[in-house]
C-alpha cells in the first residue's frame, strides 16, 4: 500500500513494525510543522483584499509576469513587482523596499493561483514587513477560492 513495506507477524520481534509506526508519526508531525511554517502569513480571499484596498491603506502587489498581466488583466489598484524566482529574491526585496518603504503598511500579494504570492509574502515578512497577506486564490482561482477574475472584481490597466 502506497509503496510502504507490509509487515506480517511471524511471532518474532514485534518492535520493527512498532518502530516503523513511531517513525511515521514523527515524520507526520515534522511535516505538519513545515506546512504550518510555510503558511506563516495570513491569507486573504480576493473579496476581502479588494475591500481592504478600498477602505484602508492596504497595498496590493501583483507578482505575475508581464505576459500574465496582458492575458488575464491587472487587479485594479495594484502595483506590479514581478516575482522572478528564488534566485532573484534580493532584487525583489530591493524593488519592494523602493516602492513600499513603510514596513508597517499592510501588503497583500497576488499571482495567478496563489503559489508565487505566498513565496513573495513570506519573503516580505522575512525582510521585516509586519503586516503581510497572501491572496491565496490568486487571479484565476485555486483551492482557496474562485479568484479575482471569477469574483468579477475590477481590472485596471
Amino acid at each position: 500500500m502506497c509503496g510502504m513495506p507490509m509487515y506480517q507477524s511471524t511471532g518474532g520481534n514485534i518492535e520493527t513494525p512498532r518502530m516503523w509506526q513511531v517513525a511515521v508519526l514523527v515524520g507526520f508531525l515534522l511535516g505538519m510543522t513545515c506546512i504550518r511554517d510555510a503558511q506563516a502569513v495570513d491569507l486573504l480571499d480576493a473579496l476581502k483584499a479588494k475591500s481592504l484596498l478600498n477602505s484602508s491603506n492596504l497595498t496590493l502587489i501583483d507578482v505575475r509576469t508581464l505576459d500574465e498581466r496582458a492575458v488575464h488583466g491587472v487587479p485594479e489598484g495594484s502595483i506590479w513587482i514581478e516575482w522572478r524566482g528564488a534566485q532573484n529574491e534580493a532584487s525583489f526585496i530591493r524593488d519592494l523596499q523602493t516602492t513600499q518603504p513603510d514596513m508597517s503598511r499592510p501588503l497583500a500579494f497576488i499571482c495567478s493561483v496563489g503559489h508565487r504570492s505566498g513565496l513573495a509574502a513570506r519573503l516580505a515578512e522575512k525582510a521585516g514587513y509586519r503586516r503581510v497577506f497572501d491572496v491565496a486564490e490568486g487571479m484565476n482561482g485555486s483551492i482557496p477560492g474562485p479568484g479575482w477574475r471569477l469574483w468579477g472584481l475590477p481590472l485596471g490597466q
